[in-house]
């Protein structure tokens, strides 16, 4: 695995503690159950074998209202929308944006609707670069992508700030982590394969 083999190369490579990791999980479910107070119905967009994504359709279950776990907008059922005044969207950690703007858009092509955001935890946690790494040889790039990445860390450590720098290992969204009640991602290819440009 990805963690063993930095372990063997990074002795002293420490992540955050295991609690931590799936922070991103805990915080949507904290924000399904303030979500169900207001809302008659929930949808979850998420893959159906994420555990993250069934245990946020699960806690609203939990809290008597009903919810529907989809993977994209196609297996909406405007059925479920019969009596429903207020319906609560939500998506499992790993969910693109893309996909929950899909969804919405298809629920607004059979009634009007107005969007509003529940106010959640913003989620801004950053891992700085573990010492070794930081002093590891340079990483044989084409010109162009390293002007870049030495630019970044350049312009962050005159501002005194860490590298919030992403160094895609494996393509965006596929993850590899083994984490309790995480569940591996399973979406469309194009999705999986897109890459943010340089501006994003």
């Amino acid at each position: 695995s990805v963690i063993a083999a930095l372990h063997e190369r990074f002795a002293d490579v420490a992540g955050p503690d295991v609690s931590d990791i799936c922070y991103a999980t805990q915080n949507r479910q904290n924000a399904v159950r303030a979500l169900v107070e207001e809302c008659d119905a929930l949808i979850v967009v998420g893959a159906a074998n994420s555990s993250n994504s069934n245990r946020l359709r699960d806690v609203a279950l939990a809290l008597g209202k009903p919810a529907w776990l989809v993977g994209d907008a196609s297996e909406v059922s405007i059925d479920w929308l019969d009596g429903v005044e207020r319906l609560g969207v939500t998506a499992g950690a790993s969910a693109p944006e893309e996909l929950v703007e899909d969804v919405i858009a298809t629920i607004a092509l059979s009634r009007k609707i107005t969007v509003s955001e529940l106010d959640g935890i913003r989620e801004n946690v950053s891992f700085s670069l573990p010492a070794a790494l930081r002093r590891a040889a340079p990483l044989s790039l084409p010109l162009g992508p390293a002007l870049r990445i030495a630019g970044h860390a350049i312009s962050s450590q005159i501002k005194g700030g860490k590298y919030p720098l992403v160094l895609m290992l494996e393509p965006l969204l596929r993850c590899n982590l083994a984490c309790p009640g995480c569940g591996k991602i399973d979406y469309p290819d194009a999705i999986l394969n897109r890459r943010l440009s340089v501006e994003e």
